[in-house]
């Protein structure tokens, strides 16, 4: 996160709490957004890449919300990653030194989630909630009544169940999405319209003595005129703009414009 101060919202809650969208068509969060990715399916690209990768309407959900995160769109996924360099990298982006005296304003913040510590039923994965089948963004309309659970979606992961029938597990976060792969991106999904991510865990903590439970990810906060330096270093290990956000016909350019060099030069 640029800022410390912030709260861990993901962007479908934002534009939802800033636009005051509470009374939409008398309709709720999860329904805004369902009509949102039911747009997305209906336009001739994505029928066709979809089409392609013989996906069914019913299995398409999370795929689409996948590439419409990665590219621009709000939608109750939040981004993560397995790379420590990449979440270096995305919390220093835009971060520059505060002249505010609030001393909040002088850090940005990195959250480490280790899914093995988390309570049963906090923190699950999305395929292990719907025996391995592909969910629907609708089969949470509800889910405002549920105390606390979220879900993690990620193809990172070898040993990812699936569905009694399915021949081998297929992805549902990269088709399509060039940016998922260098970033090592997973995402949490939320079907709440504003909790941030922190409440949504077990909140009932105790204190007994100087033994205090906190809520189940670490955070760590890195002062701001740091983070020139976190940038530079970074970029030792390839993490930079280009790597982060690949456009390909410029890589190709690029390269050949290298190779070019090179050859001129002899250098291998």
């Amino acid at each position: 996160m640029t800022e410390a101060k912030y709260k861990l919202f993901n962007s479908a809650q934002r534009i939802w709490i800033l636009n005051d969208l509470v009374q939409w068509k008398n309709k709720g969060f999860i329904d805004f957004f369902q009509q949102l990715v039911k747009r997305a399916g209906d336009k001739l690209l994505f029928k066709k890449v979809f089409e392609y990768y013989d996906l069914q309407p019913d299995q398409r959900d999370f795929s689409l919300l996948s590439i419409l995160q990665h590219y621009g769109a709000p939608t109750p996924l939040m981004d993560w990653t397995y790379s420590l360099d990449v979440a270096l990298y995305f919390a220093t982006e835009n971060v520059s030194v505060s002249y505010s005296s609030n001393d909040i304003d002088q850090y940005f913040s990195i959250y480490r989630i280790d899914k093995r510590e988390q309570k049963p039923k906090e923190l699950n994965n999305l395929f292990d909630w719907n025996s391995g089948q592909f969910p629907q963004l609708s089969s949470f309309k509800e889910w405002e009544n549920e105390t606390n659970a979220v879900f993690y979606i990620s193809d990172f992961e070898i040993d990812r169940p699936y569905g009694e029938g399915l021949e081998h597990v297929r992805p549902i976060t990269t088709y399509y999405n060039l940016n998922i792969l260098p970033q090592e991106g997973l995402f949490i999904f939320s079907p709440f319209a504003s909790k941030p991510l922190e409440d949504c865990f077990n909140t009932d903590h105790y204190q007994d003595g100087n033994n205090l439970e906190l809520v189940p990810f670490d955070c760590f906060n890195i002062r701001k005129d740091l983070a020139e330096y976190i940038r530079r270093k970074i970029e030792f290990s390839g993490i930079d703009k280009r790597f982060i956000y690949p456009e390909l016909r410029e890589f190709s350019t690029g390269l050949v414009h290298e190779h070019l060099y090179k050859s001129a030069n002899n250098i291998k």
